[in-house]
Parts: structure tokens; sequence; C-alpha cells
């Protein structure tokens, strides 16, 4: 295996490395640092696609990187659907609060009426 199949690899297992950190930073809620792992694993990826276009790989390199992009692949989609549920719980917890909203904003506005039915001045 050449040299430039070894470092293609090694960016492949970054990719794998870093799905796996965002599902961990995922269960934690912690979503400022998932942004930061998205724009590096980013910056991999257009590594990756510059070195396939200029390594030629065997059939056995070409197989070795096919699974590991199959475990990639695999642990993004279980990111997405870890997402997919945080989404439907926020959009519902902003239901809620909408609702919410709305009727304190109808009943917080009514003025409170004092006073008596007659009035009486004096001259």
């Amino acid at each position: 295996m050449s040299k430039q199949f070894e470092q293609l690899e090694i960016l492949y297992k970054q990719i794998l490395c870093i799905s796996h950190e965002i599902k961990d930073l995922t269960d934690e809620k912690n979503f400022d640092e998932i942004i930061s792992k998205e724009t590096l694993k980013s910056q991999i990826i257009n590594r990756v696609l510059l070195a396939r276009k200029t390594i030629q790989l065997d059939e056995n390199e070409t197989e070795i990187l096919e699974k590991l992009k199959s475990k990639i692949l695999q642990s993004e989609k279980e990111n997405l659907e870890i997402i997919k549920e945080l989404k439907a719980e926020t959009l519902l917890e902003l239901t809620k609060l909408n609702s919410q909203t709305k009727l304190s904003n109808q009943y917080g506005q009514t003025e409170e009426i004092t006073g008596s039915i007659c009035e009486y001045t004096s001259d």
C-alpha cells in the first residue's frame, strides 16, 4: 500500500471519528461544538475529494475505503435521526410556548375596572 493511500485512509478515519464525536455531542446537546465539528469535517471531506482525484487506487485499497465509507454513512444516518428527533421535540416546545404566550397576551392586557356606578362630585 502506498503512502498516499495511507494518508487517505487516515482522512477517512478522521471523518468517522468526528462523526462519532458529533453523536456524543448531540447526546450532551452541545450544539455550538457540533457546528465547529461539522466545519472541520467539511474541510477534511474537501481534502478527501481532492486526494481521490489524484490517487490511483488498486482493488484492495478501494475495498478498504468503501468499508470505511459505509461506516461513515451509517454513523451519519444515526446522527441525522437523532437530530430529527431533537427538531421534533424543539418544535413541540415552541408550539407550547407560543400557545402560552398567546394566552398570556390575551388575558394579560385586560384593564382592571374600578369605581362605582354613580359618580359624586361637589361643586
